[in-house]
């Protein structure tokens, strides 16, 4: 995987090679003309592809910035094919206009195909799942169209133009028109496809985590969840959990959670309304020994949930506007080192948040929560989760199948293995309602 320091070598090495390519092509064709000439349609493709891509896109992040050095090699094939017949055009005494006729009928075809074939199969690699390689080809394949147009529709003109310009003039006229290139991809780019704070990636990255789990509808799973205390003495709690996500954009997901086991907590539910502000998350309970459903307060939402080390806020979704972000820095994932993880500083709006902050670390491939450290309001590290044995669901949904949340202060741990997944179970608005909760319990 590169990384931010070799990028530098890596522009230079591509910019050597540049100009190494232009000096060939000048030594072979014995042609001062045509070494300068190569210069535009060698680099225009790139600068190009990077004007768009930082346009649709704003940021021009370290995995396309390789695209300049891995399309090099194809864009100057093509160029130099059709430079080629241009110059055996004029070797055979052609004009400027029909040596431009002789390298279409020659090599346009082929230049045509072969682009179009390239083309379509980065095409197809953009449609990976694999961030990384997605934005590659996605960018490569826009290089390459670039590129296409480029030795059609602007080499063929300037061909015939630098026929009439005298030798002399040529250094001039060619650093006068990169330069003109190189400014026009600047106004095109917007200046955070440069330049991006901390604050704006975490929330940038945070975004998308959130932007990639949208659209499940609803789901419906069953949790075990496994107490053990600072002896190792465990207990076992069994329950159901429902989620429904909410389609307006103001408001956010709802949850149930139902125990179905052991005995004496049999028919508890909890039931969560997250919102899109600072302030608080509605959460009920509905507690069948007194039958009766009560409403959680808010300085209630910080107690452990039923006894285990995970709080009632804990429970709540995560709405991306209920937190402000620091993208701290890029590193090993602290429990799978064969993964690179993003780690990401989340600090509550809410003044009555549990914690201070929460250190996210997110893996930079799939974009999925690999461990999550809680930070108590004092500011101690209180407890860490850690995410295991990711599955994919519908072909887009990422879900851990076993969490582990440990208190890092007292010793006691709490895991939860989740099993039967399902998705688009046809719940309802009306299924998450408060009046509800309590036959939703005794159902079950």
């Amino acid at each position: 995987m590169i990384s931010a320091r070799d990028a530098p070598a890596m522009l230079q090495g591509t910019g050597l090679a540049l100009i190494g390519i232009s000096l060939i092509i000048l030594l072979i064709l014995r042609n001062v003309k045509l070494g300068f000439i190569s210069l535009i349609p060698n680099l225009l493709p790139a600068i190009m592809g990077f004007g768009i891509w930082g346009y649709l896109m704003g940021e021009v992040t370290l995995a396309v910035s390789i695209v300049t050095a891995m399309t090099l090699g194809i864009v100057v094939d093509d160029s130099v094919h059709f430079m080629m017949k241009y110059s055996e055009g004029k070797k055979m005494g052609k004009s400027a206009e029909d040596s431009v006729r002789y390298a279409f009928n020659n090599v346009g075809m082929a230049l045509l195909i072969t682009s179009i074939g390239l083309v379509i199969g980065f095409a197809i690699l953009a449609q990976s799942g694999f961030k990384p390689n997605k934005d590659l080809a996605a960018l490569s394949a826009i290089t390459l169209t670039c590129a296409l147009f480029v030795d059609f529709l602007l080499l063929p003109p300037l061909l015939i133009w630098f026929d009439k310009v005298k030798t002399k003039s040529i250094p001039t006229t060619v650093t006068t028109l990169i330069i003109a290139f190189g400014l026009t991809s600047l106004i095109l780019i917007p200046q955070n496809a440069y330049a991006e704070t901390n604050e704006e990636k975490g929330y940038r990255l945070f975004k998308e985590f959130v932007d990639r789990n949208e659209g499940f509808g609803d789901s419906s799973s069953i949790g075990t969840m496994t107490l053990k205390d600072s002896a190792g003495n465990e207990s076992i709690r069994q329950f159901i959990n429902m989620i429904l996500e909410e389609p307006n954009e103001n408001l956010g997901d709802k949850s149930i959670t139902i125990f179905t086991e052991p005995r004496d907590i049999k028919g508890t539910a909890t039931l969560t309304h997250s919102k899109i502000e600072p302030d608080d998350n509605d959460q009920w309970i509905y507690l069948p020994a007194i039958k009766r459903v009560k409403r959680i307060s808010s300085s209630n939402r910080t107690g452990k949930f039923v006894g285990s080390e995970f709080s009632f806020e804990d429970l709540a979704s995560q709405e991306i506007e209920n937190n402000t972000y620091l993208w701290l820095e890029d590193l090993d994932c602290p429990n799978i080192i064969e993964l690179k993880c993003s780690m990401i500083e989340a600090r509550p709006k809410n003044k009555k948040s549990g914690y201070s902050k929460r250190l996210i670390y997110i893996d930079v491939i799939e974009l999925r929560y690999q461990t999550v450290k809680f930070h108590n309001r004092r500011g101690d590290l209180e407890k860490e989760l850690n995410f295991k044995s990711y599955q994919k669901y519908l072909d887009k949904f990422w879900r851990a199948d076993l969490l582990e949340m440990k208190n890092l202060q007292t010793g006691k741990s709490t895991n939860i293995t989740w099993e039967n997944y399902e998705f688009q179970t046809n719940l309802s608005i009306n299924d998450f309602n408060p009046e509800k909760l309590a036959k939703m319990a005794r159902c079950r």
